[in-house]
């Protein structure tokens, strides 16, 4: 209005039409935008969730204020795909295991808009780009303070006489001696013996069992899938022979 009152002294006119036309060209226009909506993941409602693939499709909802979507830890922007005026898809890798992915809406000015998060295991094995070729994800190496630009997959650093491709699709630590797949057991109440162990999110398992601890072939008894939680495991062997042996393997043996 000041500048129209302004303009208007000027050359002695009312220009009082003038803005309210161009108020009501604003209104308009205005009307005219997508209704305002939060950016968020609308995949399984923005939940958890489990896959056996080496990728993911997210999907989710975004205003127009919304310039371009990172992926945190990778800092060249996502190429999603907008359905429509508030709807986006992006595809994401993944490795086997937990995968926390968080998504940040950069505005026009570079601003951050907003962010929304999902963890999506994987029981997949192959995900995520691999420099060196040595079957172990960049990703993962990197977390483990290993060299994701050198063939290290048969290196055992932690000295536990497990190498790094075994810790990897056991889910445990290749720099932590501790950290191992541990199969324990315990006289049952009922009689027979009881194994638990504690299953990694994304990995699957299988109890073998032989009479010989150095002998004979490995018999598969019981077999456990992957599950998107970690969690403890118990399995009883009520028909216990004298003597038994039994080993735990992941993958699950099919």
């Amino acid at each position: 209005s000041r500048w129209t009152a302004h303009y208007a002294g000027l050359v002695s006119q009312n220009y009082s039409g003038v803005l309210s036309y161009i108020g009501q060209r604003a209104t308009s226009a205005r009307s005219q935008l997508p209704k305002q909506v939060l950016f968020a993941i609308t995949t399984n409602n923005g939940q958890d969730y489990m896959v056996n693939t080496p990728s993911t499709t997210i999907s989710g909802s975004g205003w127009i204020d919304v310039k371009e979507i990172l992926l945190t830890g990778i800092e060249t922007p996502l190429a999603p795909s907008w359905r429509n005026a508030t709807n986006w898809q992006a595809t994401v890798p993944l490795i086997l295991g937990t995968n926390r992915l968080e998504f940040l809406a950069y505005g026009f000015r570079g601003q951050l808009v907003a962010s929304n998060a999902v963890t999506v295991t994987s029981t997949a094995v192959g995900g995520g780009s691999d420099t060196d070729g040595d079957g172990l994800p960049d990703v993962w190496e990197l977390s483990h303070a290993l060299d994701a630009q050198r063939p290290d997959a048969s290196e055992d650093p932690d000295g536990d006489g497990v190498t790094n491709a075994q810790e990897f699709l056991a889910g445990t630590d290749p720099r932590d001696a501790r950290s191992q797949l541990r199969l324990l057991a315990a006289p049952a109440s009922a009689g027979g013996v009881t194994l638990h162990f504690t299953a990694v999110a994304g990995r699957s398992y299988s109890v073998q069992q032989r009479a010989e601890v150095d002998n004979g072939p490995w018999q598969t008894v019981a077999s456990f899938p992957a599950e998107a939680k970690d969690r403890l495991i118990e399995w009883t062997d009520s028909a216990l022979p004298a003597q038994q042996f039994y080993r735990l393997v992941a993958p699950l043996v099919p």
